[in-house]
């Protein structure tokens, strides 16, 4: 299975959920994918994560059965610089 670097999201509008991730593949081709894309990666066992101020990697998953519908998002812990939101951010054109 492959690992994905989550590197920047992309928004429909600042207070929305992410609708496309740029990742970095192992293999070194940067790509931007779309929600349903991830999603589907992750479904298929690829390995999506952030990486943390200090090296540490930690996890993206999908979570489904919400009002806001199925969405992806990094595992909790003590830091708040490898949360989705705290990447660079763009807004769709």
């Amino acid at each position: 299975m492959g690992y994905y670097q989550v590197l920047e999201v992309v928004l429909e509008r600042e207070a929305s959920g992410v609708t496309d991730v740029i990742v970095q593949p192992a293999n070194g081709n940067r790509r931007m994918l779309s929600l349903e894309e991830a999603i589907s990666s992750i479904k298929c066992g690829h390995e999506f994560f952030t990486v943390d101020d200090d090296g540490s990697r930690t996890s993206v998953f999908i979570v489904s059965g919400s009002q806001r519908g199925t969405f992806i998002r990094s595992a909790p812990n003590k830091s708040t610089s490898d949360n989705l939101l705290s990447l660079k951010r763009y807004r769709k054109k």
